[in-house]
């Protein structure tokens, strides 16, 4: 259950405070004075790609942040430990994203799995999103309480894919396995030749070092002497000199004490000194740069540094060592395929027997409460497309092995034959079935439901029927719902008014916890009609079905 929200300068909103109440909420206002602001603040907490667009003009970052409170929180990890879940997603205006968990830092995909937990957020897209034949798997899996299976089927399937084509492509290897062996020895013996050692990582400093050795010879020389005729000796004697005066000068002290430090920094850099060389330096140069042209001729084959040669030399040595076990793992995959495919085939005919045996209870579900939104005679109907899987694993292929297709339904009237979805052209149909479906679904008590404007599309006792379901709803859940239907709204516990107010040359929004008496200026404002008429704010009061 969501029990606040707050938003810092998100798109027109400075600052908003938001304390949620149990049951069915309404939002309204006018188009345009940010209530669907209070819905994408929520998708940016359950994970949704942001820019900083969504920041307000002038301020350098936006956050939102919610309290939740959640029943059972086990399977959620380590950062939710009771039923005080807090999420916070924060903008700034360089582009960067911040997404933090009970005040720790995680990445989007984290907040996405534990928003799952928290609240769903379904809107006018969800029709476009219905009208997805692809998508009608899963909606009817989660119906069924059988995504879990099916994703564990899927995962099942691409594994035995990939291991059916790792079978399939050492079998095809066989017959040019003996060349491949030959090609491969010769690649290493051709590397192992070059005898890469430790040194070699350091060759290029090495060379470099190599063709200014006299300069360096030089500078060490130079250095030395600075050390041992000047620096040091110098350095004592005024030591000595300010210490002697630190008696009289207590001020004086700390830089004999840095003197003191100056003198064991110079002994430390003459132990650091590199030692003369005692080889010829022609010949060190010459031996160095026969190495890196040898190593040149390895890097243009087979990688551009020593890490990307020997890392090379082992893929090339991991293959071989493939090839020679050929018909070793041929044969070996060839037992473990038989006995993976025989599982996977029992897995996807148990799973399709228990989609088969939920579409009835599905469909009436369904069928209940289309009944309630003024669709009595509707029909929902699921087509389910099975396909026959080989018996035996070598007959198997991706095409062989393709998943289940489902899809549904739909038809409005009696006498009229079920169509897909998609054809349906009546909004209102669409937005009707999209809620039959959301509130058929199992959820446990107390999940929070925010519904953007579905109601598009209806009006008339439809509209009032789809207030009662959403107020029906919120005796189980926590429903949120931005309505601009005055027959949604008055069955709402809870009523926030969302306007917008022009100060100065900027634009800020306000969020309003409604009054009796202002839901009945709003109901009668919702109504199109004068909110000043006696007549219309008599019916607006009238309207009401509890307490705001």
């Amino acid at each position: 259950m969501l029990i606040s929200l707050t938003l810092q300068n998100l798109a027109v909103v400075e600052h908003a405070h938001w304390e949620v109440g149990a049951g069915f909420t309404c939002l309204t206002g006018e188009t345009g004075a940010g209530k669907s602001l209070l819905v994408d603040a929520l998708q940016l907490l359950s994970g949704v790609r942001a820019n900083a667009d969504w920041i307000r003009h002038g301020a350098d970052r936006a956050s939102v942040e919610a309290e939740f409170h959640l029943e059972d929180w086990s399977g959620l990890g380590e950062l939710v430990q009771d039923a005080q879940v807090f999420l916070r997603r924060e903008l700034s205006a360089e582009g960067r994203s911040r997404a933090m968990v009970n005040g720790v830092s995680v990445p989007l995909s984290q907040l996405e799995l534990i928003a799952e937990r928290l609240f769903e957020i379904h809107g006018q897209h969800g029709q476009r999103f219905l009208m997805q034949e692809s998508t009608h798997l899963d909606l009817f899996d989660t119906f069924a309480h059988l995504q879990d299976q099916a994703e564990q089927l899927e995962l099942k399937r691409k594994q035995f894919l990939h291991n059916l084509q790792t079978y399939q492509s050492l079998k095809q290897q066989t017959a040019e396995r003996l060349k491949q062996v030959d090609f491969l020895k010769m690649q290493i013996a051709e590397i192992d030749a070059v005898n890469l050692n430790d040194s070699d990582f350091s060759l290029e400093s090495d060379l470099k070092r190599a063709h200014h050795q006299e300069q360096i010879t030089a500078w060490r020389l130079e250095l030395a002497e600075l050390l041992d005729e000047s620096l040091t000796p110098h350095t004592k004697r005024a030591q000595s000199l300010v210490h002697k005066m630190g008696e009289f000068f207590p001020a004086l002290v700390p830089y004999a004490e840095a003197m003191e430090s100056a003198l064991i920094q110079f002994s430390e850099l003459a132990r650091e000194l590199p030692p003369n060389e005692d080889e010829d330096a022609g010949a060190e140069l010459a031996r160095l740069e026969r190495r890196m042209a040898e190593l040149n001729r390895l890097f243009l084959k087979y990688g551009r540094d020593v890490e990307a040669v020997l890392a090379e030399r082992q893929r090339l040595h991991d293959q071989l060592a493939n090839l020679n076990a050929g018909d070793e793992q041929l044969l070996v995959l060839e037992q473990s395929l038989a006995k993976e495919y025989s599982h996977l085939l029992k897995t996807y005919q148990t799973l399709n027997r228990a989609r088969k045996a939920q579409i009835d209870r599905f469909s009436k579900a369904v069928e209940v409460q289309l009944s309630k939104l003024h669709l009595a005679k509707a029909r929902m109907v699921v087509e389910i497309e099975e396909p026959e899987w080989p018996k035996q694993w070598m007959d198997c292929d991706a095409h062989s092995l393709a998943p289940v297709k489902l899809r549904f339904l739909f038809s409005a009237n009696p006498g009229e034959p079920p169509r897909a979805l998609s054809k349906i052209a009546s909004g209102g149909e669409l937005s009707r079935v999209l809620l039959g479906f959301i509130v058929a679904l199992d959820r446990p008590i107390g999940h929070t439901l925010i519904f953007d404007e579905v109601d598009a599309g209806i009006g008339g006792e439809t509209a009032h029927a789809v207030g009662q379901l959403l107020a029906k709803l919120g005796e189980r859940h926590q429903v949120l719902c931005v309505t601009h239907l005055a027959q949604v709204a008055r069955f709402a516990n809870h009523h926030w008014l969302v306007t917008k107010q022009v100060e100065g040359q900027r634009t800020f929004t306000q969020l309003t916890a409604c009054n009796r008496s202002q839901r009945i200026l709003e109901l009668a404002r919702l109504m199109g009609g004068d909110q000043a008429s006696p007549a219309l704010l008599e019916h607006a009061e009238a309207m009401l079905v509890g307490p705001a």
